[in-house]
């Protein structure tokens, strides 16, 4: 089963433990509302690690993570994005509206969601970076072989000594 990890918010920005979607205590479970965006893998997700704050006045220290079934009653999934690379998982908003979660579907301890998704976000970042060398990597594969085809002013530009330095600092970075 996939799963989709949601924290970010758009009225959060940069400040992802400033997240609106809050989780109101009933009697043994908790009533999710709020708006997630740009969940990877939404599209295919079937559950969901929802962060929600179960008492904004602790500010981050109130951030419990949930586990949430995609069959939940008023969680609704958005529109895929139309990314522009990265596009072998979705990226989609997703909507809380009175969603019902049964207080055993808390992970870990209650509070303790901050910690968690720092977690979670720390190990994701290694995967964003190896993607990000990858895509460089490819893009000066491209480029090279293009500089050696490219002519002007009657010479290929990859014989250009100011073409030659960009090339080799490029292969250095």
């Amino acid at each position: 089963m996939i799963g989709s990890f949601c924290l970010s918010e758009a009225e959060s920005g940069s400040d992802a433990f400033a997240l609106k979607t809050r989780a109101e205590k009933q009697k043994d479970f908790y009533v999710i509302n709020g708006s997630k965006m740009w969940i990877s893998n939404a599209e295919h997700a079937g559950v969901f690690l929802v962060m929600a704050n179960v008492n904004p006045s602790a500010g981050y220290r109130g951030i419990t993570c949930f586990i949430v079934d995609r069959e939940t009653e008023g969680l609704e999934i958005g529109k895929k994005e139309n990314k522009l690379g990265l596009r072998a998982s979705s990226t989609c908003p997703v909507n809380f509206d009175n969603v019902k979660v049964p207080e055993s579907n808390i992970l870990g301890e209650i509070g303790h969601g901050y910690k968690y998704a720092i977690g979670m976000l720390n190990e994701g970042r290694i995967g964003i970076a190896a993607q990000m060398v990858g895509l460089a990597q490819g893009c000066f594969d491209l480029a090279v072989p293009y500089t050696r085809q490219r002519v002007q002013f009657g010479k290929r530009i990859f014989d250009f000594q100011g073409m030659q330095h960009q090339i080799a600092h490029v292969a250095t970075d």
